[in-house]
C-alpha cells in the first residue's frame, strides 16, 4: 500500500497541475484576467486539494484494524465460541471484525473542513474589484523632476522587480548638493497599486528589510524604530526607521510608510509568516482600496532633512495619497 501511494503521488501532482493549467487557459481565453489572484487561488487549491485525495487514498491504503469485544477476547483466551456464535476452529470459531480507525476519520475529515475554509476565503476575497471611480496619483507626478540648487537623477533600473511586485507604477529620484563642502543626498521612492492588483501582504513584504540586505546593506544598532517624525511643526504618521551600511559607503538613513486605501497601516515583519497571515486576514487577500509604499532615504539624519524647502514640498505632495498622520 505504501508503495502503491508513493508511486501514485507524482501522477496525481502532474495530473491535478494539468487540471490547473488547463483552467487558466481556458480562464484567459474567456478573457479573464488570470495573473495575480487567480494564479495564486488556482495553485492553492488544487495543492489543497491533492493533499485531500492523497490522504483518501491512504486511508483507502491502510491495513484495517482490528477491534475485538470482551466476549470475542474471553472466547480466544478459552477457545469456547461466543454465545450465539458457531464455531469453526480459529479463535473459538468467531469471525473478527475490522472496522477503520475513528482518528484517521477524524483527520480526513478535519482535512476536508480546512480545504473548504480555503475555498470559501478565496471565493470571499476574489470577488470582483469594482474599478476605482477616479484616476490614481501617478507616483511619477508626486516627485518634482527639477530643483533649484539640486541635482536630481532618475533610476532606470527599478523596473526590473515589477514582475515581482506585480506593478509598473513605481519612481525612485534622488536629490543631491553640496553644503558646507559635505554632500547632501535624500531618495524618495513611491510604488502604487491600484485596487485588487496585489493582495496587501505582498505589499507588507516589500520593505527594507527584507529587499536591502541581498543588495549588500546590512541593518546597524537603530535606537529609534518607530520615530515621531514631525515636519514643520506637524507630526507625520508613525515611520518605520532603519539604518544601513555597505561597505565603505556613508550609512543610509531609510524611513517608509505602507499607505491601504488612504490610511498608514501598520508594519508587519516580512520574515513572520504569522505577522504576514493577520495582515492577509485582517486586509483580504485581494480588496478595493489603493496602496503605496513610500520609502525617504539620506545619509542625513531628520532634523537635518526636514527644514529643506523641497523636502516639505515633496510630503506635501504625498498627503495626497495618504502621508497624513
Amino acid at each position: 500500500g505504501r508503495a502503491l501511494l508513493i508511486a501514485l503521488a507524482p501522477i496525481l501532482a502532474l495530473g491535478m497541475n494539468l487540471v490547473r493549467s488547463l483552467s487558466l487557459t481556458l480562464m484567459a481565453n474567456a478573457g479573464i484576467e488570470i495573473s495575480g489572484f487567480w494564479h495564486d487561488a488556482t495553485g492553492y487549491s488544487i495543492l489543497g486539494l491533492t493533499a485531500a485525495i492523497l490522504a483518501y487514498l491512504a486511508l483507502k491504503l491502510s491495513p484495517k484494524e482490528t477491534k475485538l469485544d470482551q466476549a470475542t477476547m474471553d472466547s480466544v483466551a478459552t477457545g469456547l465460541p461466543a454465545c450465539g456464535t458457531k464455531g469453526n476452529g480459529r479463535h473459538g470459531g468467531l469471525p473478527l471484525p475490522t472496522t477503520t480507525s475513528n482518528g484517521s476519520i477524524r483527520a480526513f475529515s478535519l482535512g476536508v473542513a480546512t480545504l473548504a475554509l480555503l475555498a470559501t476565503i478565496f471565493a470571499f476575497y476574489g470577488r470582483p474589484v469594482p474599478p476605482p471611480t477616479t484616476a490614481p496619483l501617478d507616483p511619477d507626478l508626486l516627485l518634482p523632476t527639477t530643483a533649484e540648487g539640486w541635482q536630481v537623477t532618475t533610476a532606470n533600473d527599478i523596473y526590473k522587480f515589477a514582475g515581482i511586485l506585480r506593478t509598473t507604477q513605481l519612481v525612485e529620484r534622488t536629490y543631491s548638493k553640496i553644503d558646507a563642502g559635505q554632500t547632501f543626498q535624500f531618495s524618495v521612492y513611491v510604488a502604487h497599486w491600484s485596487p485588487g492588483q496585489a493582495p496587501v501582504s505582498l505589499v507588507a513584504s516589500h520593505t527594507p528589510d527584507a529587499c536591502w540586505p541581498g543588495a549588500g546593506w546590512f541593518p546597524q544598532a537603530n535606537a529609534a524604530p518607530h520615530p515621531a517624525l514631525t515636519l514643520a511643526g506637524r507630526p507625520l504618521p508613525l515611520a518605520e526607521h532603519r539604518i544601513f551600511q555597505s561597505g565603505n559607503f556613508t550609512p543610509q538613513q531609510v524611513w517608509f510608510w505602507h499607505v491601504y486605501d488612504g490610511r498608514v497601516i501598520n508594519y508587519r515583519d516580512p520574515y513572520s509568516v504569522p505577522a504576514l497571515l493577520e495582515l492577509a486576514l485582517r486586509y483580504g487577500f485581494r480588496r478595493e482600496g489603493e496602496q503605496y509604499f513610500i520609502r525617504i532615504t539620506s545619509n542625513q539624519p531628520w532634523e537635518q532633512l526636514a527644514p529643506e524647502p523641497l523636502v516639505a514640498e515633496i510630503i506635501t505632495n504625498l498627503t495626497h495619497v495618504g502621508l497624513t498622520p
